[in-house]
């Protein structure tokens, strides 16, 4: 069951480009959360860059959430702007959300 919270400081964090330490599926992991949106078959997921933490895939990489899978998150740093290579329309999502811009903040 997704957290009211979880889903609001994933959203004040792709707003204000924030990283977030969250714990998911048990493990903690820091990502930098460039997207939020729906899948084709309705279910939220945020999109961003994993910097440090769990999961199959050790190590720094584009990481695809499922928020009912996070048990928590709380903001712990910034980053200036997305990492190269970050699509907003990308595949992963029938319907974006909520997204950062590319590129630097004015």
């Amino acid at each position: 069951m997704m957290s009211i919270d979880v889903l609001a400081v994933l959203t004040a964090a792709i707003e204000n480009r924030k990283t977030v330490r969250v714990l998911y599926r048990g493990e903690e992991r820091t990502i930098a959360p460039y997207a939020l949106g729906r899948t084709r078959s309705g279910e939220l997921m945020v999109h961003g860059y994993k910097t440090e933490g769990g999961g199959a895939t050790p190590g720094a990489h584009w990481a695809n959430l499922k928020i009912g899978a996070i048990e928590s998150a709380e903001e712990n740093g910034t980053y200036d702007e997305p990492m190269e290579g970050y699509n907003p329309e990308g595949k992963i999502f029938a319907e974006v959300l909520l997204a950062t811009a590319r590129g630097p903040l004015p």
